[in-house]
């Protein structure tokens, strides 16, 4: 099996070195993801500019674009050929309207719209927990194990996000018992407002609240906030 793995953290980020150990053991893994960090990037291509692209390491293409520009590189340039194209461990959850804005998301969309099987891989934080990304790592690949045999039909993807469930020690065991999945059928939120628009010294900065935002009980917002893996699977077309 191969896999084309990317993120929008960046080809430094502690998440996507961690999965890619992980997905490593189970398959032919080849990174193209961003040079610098391109996070909250939506679903943005470069058009205006050449991209410029270089190996990173062997097998590591690092790219100074956004995360849909490293997919397109990966399939269309580099002409993989992968058996899935996974996106993250992204450094923050993709929940509810998120998805929108999500880097993370648009890459395993992007895969979905030239025909290829994808999953959105994302860790949401919670400052007062601290998650080893290894362990995040095998949460991830206990989902996409579960998951990889369901039927996804053309132009969907799956959508994961790990819950902030700190270990109970430093560098536990990993056990099944780790996973409760809770499959969603979701679709973005009209959650109400959760930021302000603050002025600073530089202009105005966003200033928000993640825990406390809005969701209602269904929702993969509380079930994700609850402990819970949440997998949803979304419809590459809806959102573009």
């Amino acid at each position: 099996m191969r896999i084309l793995l990317t993120n929008d953290d960046g080809i430094e980020a502690e998440g996507l070195a961690a999965v890619a150990e992980v997905l490593s053991g189970h398959a032919e893994v080849i990174v193209v993801a961003p040079r610098d960090h391109q996070s909250c990037c939506g679903h943005g291509v470069t058009t205006t500019r050449p991209l410029q692209i270089e190996e990173h390491r062997a097998g590591w293409y690092a790219v100074d674009g956004l995360p849909a520009d490293c997919v397109r590189v990966g399939l269309l340039h580099l002409q993989l050929q992968p058996d899935w194209v996974v996106s993250g461990i992204n450094h923050g959850g993709n929940l509810g309207v998120d998805i929108l804005m999500s880097g993370t998301v648009a890459a395993a969309r992007e895969a979905s719209l030239l025909g290829y099987r994808s999953i959105a891989l994302s860790q949401y934080r919670n400052p007062a927990v601290h998650v080893p990304w290894e362990l995040s790592a095998q949460r991830a690949l206990s989902a996409w194990q579960r998951i990889q045999q369901r039927e996804l039909e053309r132009h969907t993807l799956w959508n994961v996000n790990l819950p902030a469930v700190a270990s109970n020690s430093s560098s536990p065991p990993f056990s099944e018992s780790d996973c409760h999945i809770e499959m969603i059928d979701c679709h973005p939120e009209r959650e109400p407002l959760n930021f302000h628009l603050e002025p600073s010294d530089m202009g105005l900065v966003y200033r928000s609240n993640y825990q406390l935002r809005p969701r209602s009980e269904r929702s993969d917002v509380t079930h994700c906030f609850g402990g819970k893996i949440t997998c949803s699977k979304l419809f590459a077309h809806q959102f573009v």
